[in-house]
């Protein structure tokens, strides 16, 4: 993506005070409605990390700094035990590629867009998330999960 679809001056939607996720919808779109997001995001070295996603609220990108503050707590995706008392699976206690990806750009300071790109019937959504990912050739969809004390091991591997 080119430079100019960040737009800086553009009052973030979310932004946590920790962490530096800043979520612009530099294409107006509205949100309130089921929408597809991109991420990009760029490392010191040049390297190019993309990502579609799906929405149909508009709390969804909250959930991303909600993670990577996990992340940086050193606290699982989900605690052991859910609510009612029952053990929570193992898959639910690992992060995503792309929360290892976001967490490490955080930490390093790397440059991010993160915005949605259009709106969609909610029906339409996993449809469309898998047409964008190939269209936009994301490489942070498909990513092995991991558990966060692998976090500064796998940090480290990416450039």
């Amino acid at each position: 993506m080119k430079e100019l679809l960040h737009i800086t001056h553009e009052k973030p939607i979310v932004k946590s005070k920790r962490i530096s996720i800043e979520f612009t919808n530099p294409k107006n779109i509205n949100i309130l409605k089921p929408f597809i997001y991109y991420i990009e995001i760029t490392s010191n070295k040049n390297i190019k990390y993309t990502y579609i996603g799906k929405a149909s609220s508009k709390s969804r990108p909250n959930a991303y700094n909600r993670s990577i503050k996990r992340i940086f707590e050193g606290k699982p995706k989900r605690p052991a035990i859910k609510r009612n008392g029952e053990k929570q699976s193992e898959g639910n206690k690992k992060y995503r590629y792309v929360h290892l990806v976001l967490a490490t750009a955080v930490k390093n300071k790397w440059k991010m867009y993160f915005y949605p790109i259009e709106n969609c019937e909610e029906s339409e959504l996993n449809r469309i998330e898998k047409k964008r990912i190939i269209e936009y050739k994301c490489n942070m969809n498909e990513g092995a999960s991991w558990y966060v004390e692998e976090f500064e091991r796998k940090s480290a591997l990416i450039k």
